[in-house]
């Protein structure tokens, strides 16, 4: 019963996980931070869009450069395709623009096998004293889901176009789009802060 609990109190402080796979950077670019980055979120819904610019700006802002979510330079009309950033881009001090994509859900059942028994300690009161006994206790094994989301980062650099950093992210379990969001930019910057391309 005792690990029982412990693990039931651990599982909201365990929450959703990122990370980073297949990482990549233009060697010409380290050591040669961003200052002025548009966000751009590509979703499912124009709502979604919105929460992960917003989320991830407000994050990338605190590590230093200026961020801006797209669909504060974009007109509503105008989706975040390519030509569209690139016209709205045009003319400004934007140096590089960050885009994450959807890519796919992964969801798998993976088995927890049975825990070992043990032995838990026990009381029961008998004549106005406590008598002390151990009982052995296992815990059966069990099948939960396992949800994976997979997106892709890309960083590109504005004046040439090109791609300067890359990484493909996976997030676990998350419990909303969210709890994604900021995990996903911990573990950018994370990155970004070791490739020195942050001030």
């Amino acid at each position: 019963m005792a690990r029982i609990l412990i693990a039931l109190l651990l599982l909201p402080l365990i929450g959703c996980t990122t990370t980073l796979n297949s990482t990549w950077v233009e060697p010409e670019r380290v050591g040669k931070p961003i200052q002025k980055v548009l966000v751009v979120g590509i979703a499912e819904s124009e709502g979604q869009r919105r929460v992960f610019e917003d989320l991830f700006c407000s994050r990338l802002a605190q590590a230093g450069p200026q961020a801006q979510p797209s669909y504060r330079v974009l007109a509503a009309d105008k989706p975040p395709t390519r030509d569209n950033v690139d016209a709205a881009l045009a003319g400004t001090d934007f140096d590089s623009v960050f885009v994450t994509s959807y890519v796919r859900t992964d969801r798998e059942m993976v088995y927890t096998e049975p825990m070992s028994p043990y032995y838990a300690p026990g009381g029961y009161y008998w004549d106005r004293h406590y008598s002390w006994y151990y009982g052995a206790v296992t815990t059966p094994g069990y099948w939960s889901e396992v949800t994976t989301v997979i997106l892709e980062n890309n960083l590109y650099e504005t004046a040439t176009g090109r791609l300067i950093w890359s990484a493909e992210s996976e997030s676990f379990n998350p419990s909303s789009a969210e709890e994604i969001v900021r995990t996903l930019a911990d573990q950018v910057l994370m990155e970004l802060r070791a490739k020195r391309l942050l001030p």
